[in-house]
């Protein structure tokens, strides 16, 4: 199932956000790695929704650039479970934001990958621009919208599942808020 979720990855348009102060979303009633499949990637019926899913901020490599960082909510802590969406969050230490700490790689600040990060240094700015470190369950929320072809109809491709249809969904307008 990792291995699904990885997949996914590069079939997931960036979900984007930026540093600021933004309404909370609906709650979905299960933020579950199947639920998430079937009502986010799976179906359109969410389009031009703001909804919010639970989870933990995690990433293998995040790819950065021009300050915004591309990474994932996750049903665990740690990279340990499935990945939920992926999100693009700007870089720093403000409102919605994510601070890579020490890295040895150079280049990335002016864009490239990060990988070589201490998690534990890790940390992600809710919306009140407090910090938290990576174990800290969040809400992330967002305005939901799928991707749209020239001739008008939603981006897909099949899924993995047989018989299904895989959607390209992003999140603009991303907030953070700490789950108690």
């Amino acid at each position: 199932m990792k291995n699904q979720g990885t997949i996914l990855i590069s079939v997931i348009c960036l979900l984007v956000s930026a540093c600021g102060n933004n309404n909370k979303g609906e709650l979905r009633e299960n933020s579950s790695f199947e639920y998430v499949k079937e009502n986010v990637r799976y179906s359109t019926k969410l389009h031009g929704k703001r909804i919010a899913i639970e989870g933990y901020v995690t990433f293998s490599t995040a790819d950065l650039e021009k300050g915004k960082a591309t990474i994932d909510l996750s049903d665990k802590p740690y990279n340990e479970g499935d990945q939920l969406v992926s999100f693009e969050i700007k870089e720093g230490t403000g409102k919605n934001c994510v601070d890579f700490g020490e890295t040895s790689n150079t280049q990335y600040r002016g864009g490239g990958t990060i990988s070589d990060v201490d998690f534990d240094k890790v940390r992600i700015f809710d919306n009140k621009g407090k910090e938290y470190p990576l174990t800290q369950k969040i809400r992330l929320s967002g305005n939901l919208s799928y991707i749209k072809g020239m001739d008008g109809n939603f981006t897909s491709q099949n899924a993995f599942d047989k018989g299904k249809t895989l959607y390209n969904p992003e999140f603009k307008n991303v907030r953070i808020d700490v789950v108690p």
